[in-house]
């Protein structure tokens, strides 16, 4: 059973800011309209500042958990470029070759 508390440990854990320019923002920089793929969204702290930095990209997050997708659709409420769906990385549910970027962290 999924503990209601993990999605806040999760985003006490990280600093989403500090990963995406990091490791993310020199590869969606160079994508113009992109669609995004982050495998193992969590609660989406990473979804939102994406979503927020990047508003010509169609963001998604997919997570196995649906207590973590929930909660990571309520962060994103506001953005119309962003989303969360839960599925399995290894059964995707969108045609091959959609993602123009694909990350897990």
């Amino acid at each position: 059973m999924d503990d209601s508390r993990e999605g806040e440990r999760l985003e006490k854990k990280v600093n989403a800011e500090g990963f995406v320019d990091k490791y993310l923002k020199k590869h969606l920089d160079n994508i113009c309209d992109g669609n995004v793929l982050e495998a193992g969204c969590g609660p989406g702290m990473f979804l939102e500042v994406l979503g927020n930095n990047y508003t010509n990209h169609k963001i998604t997050g997919i997570d196995i958990s649906r207590q973590r997708i929930e909660q990571a659709n309520t962060k994103l409420s506001t953005l119309n470029n962003a989303d969360a769906i839960q599925a399995d990385i290894y059964k995707l549910p969108f045609p091959d070759n959609y993602f123009d970027f694909i990350y897990k962290r």
